[in-house]
């Protein structure tokens, strides 16, 4: 009898677990800032991709490609994606510390003046104004460009950036063999192309980073 009531119990309480489980989730994604990160992706997206058809010399519908994007860079299924993501990869043992962690006001201001800089971004005179104070940081060879550079170097930053743009070149060759086999590269020869072009990638992405 003793058995039985503790499983009646156990049935009782469940609901109630997964209530509050459900609850430290919502909390969780509420304070990762996904929509704001999905408005940056998309804004991003749009951007990077406008003139896609056009730099493959393909003959394109502007309104419709235009269209397309806005589907394909959907906000809502971008934020979506984001906390699925972040939820299925999440320990609960660390819950209390991170929900700590992401109520710091520090860490709230370097996430929005992040999303607000790569916002920023896309306009070319920013992005131009950014290189120029960072060669200027170069040239001085200042304490600050030394302090981002341990930074990009203790964080993995531009390995991580060149296997991103590198998984990024195999998908859309990918995308192109589907659709478009006569615009796609062979595989092996893609991979060449990636390994000449490595150096002068790296190169760049970190004077993209340095420079944001």
């Amino acid at each position: 009898m003793a058995g039985m009531l503790r499983f009646i119990v156990v049935l009782l309480l469940l609901p109630f677990q997964l209530l509050a489980d459900q609850s430290e989730d919502d909390r969780l994604v509420a304070l990762m800032r996904f929509d704001a990160l999905a408005t940056v992706t998309r804004a991003e997206g749009l951007f990077a991709n406008k003139t896609l058809l056009a730099d493959f010399g393909l003959p394109a519908d502007v309104a419709a490609w235009d269209e397309k994007l806005s589907v394909i860079f959907d906000h809502q299924q971008i934020e979506d994606l984001f906390a699925t993501g972040f939820i299925n990869s999440f320990n609960p043992r660390s819950t209390g510390p991170v929900i700590a962690f992401l109520q710091d006001p520090d860490w709230i201001r370097i996430a929005t003046l992040q999303n607000d800089a790569s916002i920023a971004m896309l306009n070319a005179e920013v992005k131009d104004a950014s290189l120029t104070v960072y060669w200027d940081q170069v040239d001085q060879q200042s304490d600050r460009l030394h302090l981002l550079e341990d930074l990009l170097a203790s964080t993995n930053l531009i390995d991580q950036n060149v296997a991103a743009a590198l998984n990024g070149m195999i998908t859309l060759n990918q995308g192109m063999a589907s659709l478009l086999p006569d615009l796609s590269f062979p595989e092996d020869e893609l991979f060449a192309m990636a390994l000449a072009q490595e150096d002068s990638m790296r190169a760049e992405i970190a004077e993209s980073l340095l420079s944001f």
